[in-house]
């Protein structure tokens, strides 16, 4: 592994109200809310699947818990409170243990790409890194881990896990010749499936090929050591739990494409122009009644200002209804809104 792209740690990733990295503009300036990489593809997936598993996890939470039923029942009416109720339930169910164990997977492999001692690893997962290792050493050389970095054309930010120089070539799934030598975005996911997540890993890695590293301090951008390949990356795949590793070529051509579209689909939602209020132009609450049935007579002795009244006579004259006996129902009226009366 070469060296890391910055002698000193970088400091920590300033962030805003909404958890996205703040990131000062090539030119200098105010720092900029950047989109996370990690997101932005989500505005394009079908989210049906996630979101129906995420509510059999609550259900088998609330289910397994009786506190949190009685918490439930007794919140029904507080939504904060019924927000945390379901994230207890999430973890009762163990739904997040997965990506706690991914968090923990990752750390290991860093330590192992970089030629650092694991340390104890827990025999129950040393058989997932020890597929990792098998797989990736013979493959990469990794000139960045776990980089910070910002793709400025795109507004968006965010750590890919590794950028990798191969060690013997590959060939992509359309036959293009990936020879020893090519830099390459390459991502670690301990998920237990791959059969979702496409279009947020295309779009992610994407975002990766196109960007520079990011020093945090200085606002200095970097290119990556390469260049690197903006057709394919690679994503290696370790199932938490089951001793192997696979390797999975990702379209990052396709992704790129996506990842300019999901940034216009997030803009349009941010549109304010789609659904506007609106009355129709009127002067009383029977806009809508033919004028030649419109009672001009009630109308103007249940007008309540002088203006109402004006626009009563106005629309009864313009209909052809303004006849003798209406002028002077309008200025009886208009004498008892003078004096202040009412109806």
């Amino acid at each position: 592994m070469t060296a890391d792209l910055f002698d000193t740690p970088a400091p920590e990733i300033r962030r805003d109200r909404w958890g996205r990295p703040l990131i000062t503009p090539p030119d200098g300036g105010k720092p900029v809310g950047y989109t996370r990489a990690s997101t932005l593809g989500g505005a394009l997936e079908d989210t049906y699947g996630l979101t129906r598993w995420k509510q059999r996890m609550t259900a088998i939470g609330v289910a397994s818990r009786p506190d949190l039923l009685l918490a439930v029942n007794a919140h029904r009416d507080s939504k904060d409170k019924l927000n945390s109720l379901v994230d207890q339930a999430m973890d009762a169910a163990e739904a997040s243990a997965r990506a706690t164990i991914g968090t923990g997977m990752h750390a290991f492999a860093e330590r192992i790409d970089r030629g650092e001692d694991p340390g104890f690893i827990p025999p129950e997962f040393a058989a997932d890194l020890d597929a990792y290792r098998r797989l990736t050493e013979p493959l990469f050389e990794h000139v960045a881990i776990e980089q910070f970095c910002v793709c400025d054309e795109l507004q968006v930010a965010g750590t890919p896990d590794r950028v990798s120089r191969l060690r013997q070539p590959l060939t992509a799934p359309d036959r293009t010749h990936i020879p020893a030598g090519a830099v390459v975005v390459t991502d670690e996911k301990t998920s237990g499936s791959m059969d979702f997540g496409g279009i947020k890993f295309s779009v992610q890695l994407a975002v990766y090929a196109h960007g520079q590293a990011y020093h945090p301090g200085t606002g200095q951008r970097t290119p990556w050591p390469g260049p690197v390949r903006t057709d394919w990356g690679l994503i290696v795949w370790c199932p938490a739990g089951e001793g192997r590793a696979e390797l999975f070529w990702v379209n990052i051509a396709a992704g790129w494409e996506l990842a300019q579209l999901s940034v216009h689909v997030r803009e349009q939602r941010a549109r304010k122009d789609l659904l506007v209020a609106t009355q129709p132009d009127s002067v009383s609450d029977n806009t809508t009644v033919d004028p030649a049935t419109r009672d001009y007579t009630a109308e103007a002795r249940a007008a309540d200002t002088v203006d109402a009244l004006n626009q009563v006579w106005f629309a009864a004259d313009a209909a052809g209804h303004g006849t003798p006996d209406l002028i002077e129902v309008c200025r009886a009226r208009k004498a008892q809104l003078l004096e202040g009366k009412t109806a």
